[in-house]
């Protein structure tokens, strides 16, 4: 469990900070998260059926006692928001921070829309 902490969690969430992460993006995060615990923690032997089985999502979760990857990853863009923050004014990300999203509908096949990065006035 130590080496999932050490290496393979440090090394999945580098630079998550930056991270847009879509709807597939966190299942497949996820799913590879629960494939390695399950690699670690192993088959359970299940006694009324007298047979080997591997761990549901539930007893996964309840075992291990710590934050999913897609929890850390929030937290380290919050960590992140939050050092850009104390930036000074003149840094180009503060720049970056202090421009804003606006919808602008424009005629598209399939009602697709488009984002447009206008400066705050």
């Amino acid at each position: 469990m130590r080496l999932k902490n050490t290496i393979i969690d440090k090394t999945l969430t580098y630079a998550s900070e930056t991270w847009t992460l879509t709807k597939r993006e966190r299942k497949q995060l996820n799913v590879f998260e629960r494939k390695v615990y399950r690699r670690i923690l192993g088959p359970v032997y299940y006694n009324e059926k007298e047979n080997w089985r591997i761990l549901t999502n539930k007893e996964i979760y309840g075992s291990v006692k710590k934050p999913t990857v897609i929890e850390a990853v929030r937290l380290n863009r919050l960590c992140w928001f939050g050092h850009v923050q104390r930036m000074e004014g003149n840094r180009i990300v503060c720049v970056g921070l202090d421009m804003y999203r606006e919808w602008k509908e424009i005629e598209l096949p399939k009602g697709y829309f488009i984002y447009i990065w206008e400066q705050k006035d």
